[in-house]
């Protein structure tokens, strides 16, 4: 289908495959500059460096920058300006190994220097000037018909410049004048370097740029004297960098506009510094999320730093513009053919942009599924990348990226998961602030600054919280390795940190999107790429024999899995190829309300690659952007005049609660030493033995919580509102509020029988959990599984019949039955509702079973989420509870499995905290049935569980109470383990 699809594009690659099969990674060093440029005050070394870079030996270049900075000018421990361009190379080559924190302090040092030698320029003399036009850039061919054509001007000599012996620095002694040996410089050099490190430090430390104390200074340093007599390419250059140094502070259009009208000189050439600022618009434009401008400003750069021979920004450029070309769908063979264009043009002057070509044409291929040409082309990239002297990091993380994406393609999970790895690897730092990801350097480093209190907690808060919950989509669309490396890294130290910073404010309204916030943070580690990719590498290479038993039955079902796993990716990838070429439905496959949320889901996940990673590496493909972040007025907007929305956050065990009504909101906090958490343990325990609040000791625990959890002036609050929405977090998510007494000074009266009690798992799915008649279905298909426990299967067998009485006929398909099972083609695409009562607990919701299919290893959820319209609008899981992995927070298994479904469509579950089952259960669910027609279910429920108060069982017919002493053979339906543990998640009207 590829092929077809491309068939150009496949041409134009099978030309490159002859291009970079020549030995051209063989090939020599270029020889030295020659010129009066190599006896300036820069010393030659540097310039032999250059070359060195330009090569891709960054191993050497760096020794020879260092080399070049040792014999730079130093009096007293300072250093003249002439240090300035080894400590900025240094600093590229830093960067390209992806030790950005070592990057970052050569980059600041240079701009230290530039601040105490502010003074250099106005020691300069201005001969008349001697401009000419370079030959060397002519032929440059490559760019479309309405590229920049302008030519490179350069200035033929070094400047002279008044700065003395190496005993003296003029430049850091102001108001001394023309003094001192009048010798060369390379002032040009200086100034591109300088805007070198002014972009490099906006880039590497992002928000936390125009909090640092050296930013006002910098934007005095390089403002641009009132000197009629200064030379052009001069007086551009400084311009250049003052825009860059304003910038952050700085409206964005103001700085766009100034660095465009510096692109070129009067005469309408480019100059020295051209590139750099197209490399700059280029870099507000991603940031923006304004791609096509971005390709534009990307190719442009590349063409003007071609002509320039400056390599290092043609490799910068050429990788951004071929990831926004891919994001802008630009057509396969142009693709190729500029690739092929600019290798050629750089196989007798950079190694480093011959690696580069070759490494954005194994990259493109794998981005339009091309197995073919990844294959072949990869080997050539990875043998260009291998002699000891190319530490080029990130382009070996992009070749294996390339490659995962093609094996998981083709259903190769174990490669697939390898080669992934290898391209994170690559990038992660082996310290928290050395990484290869940028987002993630200027997270530590905030939260690094945080924790010492060099920021304040109003800033830090500010910066944390933009780091951790801003959207970058133009980010995630070019830098989509270091954005993997940001993803699948552990931010929760960050998080508890910004928690504390938002704690400290009086702002309830931040403080509530900042809890909601972290608690979908959990959720997307838990679920997605990292988690996926841990369950992955233990399923393929872990030996259960060393396991429990539950982890080895887990493993073995991820491993049957598998081939399941591996369609799916294929499947993926079959309904994301038609988007990426035109972001339209197909109306003859789906109905057009199918179709829309379906296009919805596609651009929402091809924004961060979640859609196809999530499908490749797991069976639950969720968008990233999922769950929904809060939005108060349309939370305020979904509840009823009578509606209070109860949060909590638990950190570190201190427990923050917020009470959300009509009316307004207020906040309390229960610190740890209250005890909560093992009063919590103990009514758990005393309800899982079979304890009835008639007992004091139960009844006690449960008014103490209250109390604690509670405060008497937020339960005023409450009782006064008919419907509690209840969003918990971690141990919370077990505990019933449907037992808190109403008065405890009085009887004991559950709330349960006052208030209907509905739940939650982040304040930002309420709208479109609890918004009346936005879940309702028409004619809900109801399945039921047989596989009931207990003595006989009567019971179940009854209430089974009695589902089948209440749904229309025509709307039945296959009800199942203790014999027989419906074809998974029919109920998934007839069911708008499921009702399981399976006693199965689910360690892990991918394999939970719905009673689909029971077949063992694939009776999964997974099959839901094949479909583009996502799971059952409805799902029941009586029965089941969850079984808290050690190795996660208790709690996010809520998460996992209320959001994952949610995230696939389905807007009503209900679940159980325990076990629950057989005569009890029946009953409950007849009452149900009775009392859903007309009324939300959380009303339904109530009145179910005030029937049930008034029944007796036998102990015998209730599984739960098994290995429990009784106190006698029937019981009361008012024990709380019949009912107290089953959790309505939304509260549709039926």
């Amino acid at each position: 289908m590829v092929s077809l699809r491309f068939p150009l594009l496949s041409i134009a690659f099978c030309v490159l495959i002859t291009l970079f099969c020549e030995p051209c990674f063989a090939q020599t060093a270029k020889a030295p500059r020659k010129g009066t440029i190599a006896s300036n005050l820069i010393r030659p070394e540097y310039y032999a460096s250059i070359d060195f870079y330009e090569d891709a030996q960054t191993s050497q270049a760096f020794e020879g920058f260092q080399q070049a900075l040792a014999q730079s000018r130093q009096v007293n421990g300072e250093r003249g300006i002439d240090s300035i361009p080894p400590l900025v190379m240094m600093g590229e080559c830093l960067l390209t190994q992806g030790d950005i924190g070592a990057a970052l302090d050569k980059f600041e040092s240079a701009l230290a220097i530039s601040i105490q030698c502010s003074g250099w320029i106005s020691l300069m003399s201005n001969p008349v000037p001697n401009d000419r036009v370079e030959s060397k850039g002519k032929d440059v061919t490559w760019g479309a018909s309405n590229s920049r054509n302008a030519t490179f001007l350069s200035y033929s000599d070094p400047w002279s410049i008044a700065l003395g012996s190496t005993d003296l620095l003029l430049e850091r002694q102001s108001g001394r004048g023309v003094e001192g040996k009048l010798v060369p410089i390379d002032a040009t050099e200086i100034l591109r370097c300088q805007a070198i490190a002014l972009r490099r430090r906006l880039q590497l430390m992002g928000g936390l740029v125009e909090h640092n104390p050296v930013t006002p200074l910098l934007a005095q340093v390089f403002v641009v004297p009132n000197a009629p007599q200064m030379h052009e390419p001069v007086r551009v250059g400084l311009s250049i960098c003052s825009t860059l140094a304003r910038s952050p502070t700085a409206n964005r259009s103001t700085t766009a506009m100034a660095l465009k009208k510096n692109l070129t000189l009067s005469s309408g050439h480019d100059h020295a510094l051209t590139s750099i600022a197209l490399l700059s618009l280029a870099d507000m434009a991603i940031d923006s999320n304004e791609m096509l401008s971005a390709e534009e400003f990307a190719l442009e750069a590349s063409l003007s730093a071609a002509k320039a021979e400056q390599a290092d920004h043609v490799d910068e450029a050429l990788e951004l513009w071929s990831m926004c070309s891919f994001q802008n769908q630009k057509e396969g063979a142009a693709v190729g053919k500029t690739l092929q264009q600019t290798a050629k043009w750089a196989n007798a002057r950079s190694r480093l942009v011959t690696i580069r070509s070759q490494v954005e044409v194994v990259r493109q291929a794998a981005l339009r599924g091309d197995a073919e040409v990844v294959r072949k082309q990869a080997s050539n990239a990875t043998a260009m990348l291998l002699p000891k002297q190319i530490s080029l990091p990130k382009m070996m993380a992009s070749v294996a990226y390339s490659q995962s994406r093609i094996a998981f393609l083709e259903g190769n999970d174990s490669q697939g998961l390898q080669k992934l790895e290898e391209s994170l690897v690559d990038l992660r730092g082996t310290t928290p602030l050395n990484t290869g990801s940028r987002l993630l350097y200027q997270l530590n480093l905030a939260h690094s600054l945080v924790e010492g209190k060099q920021l304040t907690p109003e800033i830090g808060r500010r910066v944390l919280g933009d780091l951790l919950q801003r959207d970058r989509p133009g980010l995630w669309r070019t830098h989509v390795l270091e954005q993997l490396v940001f993803q699948t890294t552990d931010k929760s130290e960050v998080w508890k940190s910004y928690l504390r910073t938002v704690q400290l404010s009086t702002d309830f309204e931040e403080q509530l999107l900042a809890w909601d916030a972290w608690a979908g943070y959990r959720f997307r580690r838990s679920s997605l790429l990292g988690g996926r990719l841990f369950e992955l590498r233990r399923a393929i290479h872990t030996d259960i024999t060393n396991l429990s038993p539950r982890e080895a039955k887990e493993i073995e079902s991820l491993r049957r899995n598998l081939p399941k796993l591996s369609q799916n990716a294929s499947l993926m990838r079959e309904w994301i190829d038609p988007f990426e070429r035109s972001p339209q439905w197909d109306t003859r496959r789906w109905n057009e309300e199918e179709s829309k949320r379906w296009d919805a889901l596609i651009r929402l996940s091809t924004t961060q690659e979640s859609l196809l990673w999530a499908a490749s590496a797991g069976p639950l493909a969720i968008p990233a952007s999922f769950p929904t972040r809060l939005d108060l007025p349309a939370l305020r907007k979904s509840m009823q005049p009578n509606d209070a929305v109860v949060m909590f956050g638990v950190l570190d065990k201190t427990v923050v609660g917020f009470i959300v009504t009509p009316q307004g909101m207020q906040s309390w906090q229960v610190a740890e030493k209250s005890g909560w958490l093992n009063g919590l343990n103990a009514m758990l325990a005393a309800i899982g033995t079979g304890g009835t609040v008639d007992q004091p000791n139960l009844k006690k625990l449960i008014v103490e919580l209250r109390s604690v959890l509670l405060p008497d002036e937020v339960w005023n609050v409450l009782k006064r509102q008919e419907r509690w929405i209840i969003v918990p977090d971690e141990s919370l998510w077990q505990m019933p509020l449907e037992l808190f007494p109403m008065d405890s000074a009085r009887g004991y009266v559950a709330a349960i029988s006052n208030h209907a009690i509905c739940y939650s798992p982040t304040l930002g799915c309420i709208p479109q959990l609890i918004q009346p008649g936005a879940s309702a279905a028409s004619s809900p298909l109801v399945l039921q599984s047989a596989e009931f426990w207990g003595k006989a299967k009567s019971s179940a067998t009854s209430l089974m019949e009695r589902t089948v009485a209440l749904v229309p006929k025509a709307q039945t398909v296959d009800v199942t039955s203790s014999q027989s099972l419906p074809p998974a083609r029919y109920t998934k695409l007839a069911s708008d509702r499921v009702v399981s009562l399976m006693m199965n607990p689910w360690s892990d919701p991918n394999a939970f079973v719905t009673g689909i299919d029971r077949t063992p290893g694939f009776a999964t959820m997974a099959g839901w989420n094949q479909l583009p319209w996502g799971m059952p609008r409805e799902q029941w899981f009586f029965g089941a509870q969850c079984t808290f992995d050690p190795s996660t927070t208790t709690g996010d298994e809520w998460l996992r499995l209320s959001l994952s479904m949610i995230g696939q469509g389905t807007r009503h579950i209900v679940v159980t905290r325990w076990h629950v089952g057989g005569e009890s259960t029946c009953t409950l669910l007849q009452s149900l049935q009775d009392g859903l027609e007309g009324t939300t279910f959380s009303r339904a429920w109530q009145r179910a569980v005030a029937n049930l108060w008034i029944e007796e069982f036998d102990v015998s017919t209730e599984p739960s109470l098994q290995g429990f002493q009784m106190p006698a053979e029937r019981v009361s339906g008012s024990l709380p383990k019949f009912w107290a543990g089953t959790m309505s998640i939304g509260d549709p009207e039926h």
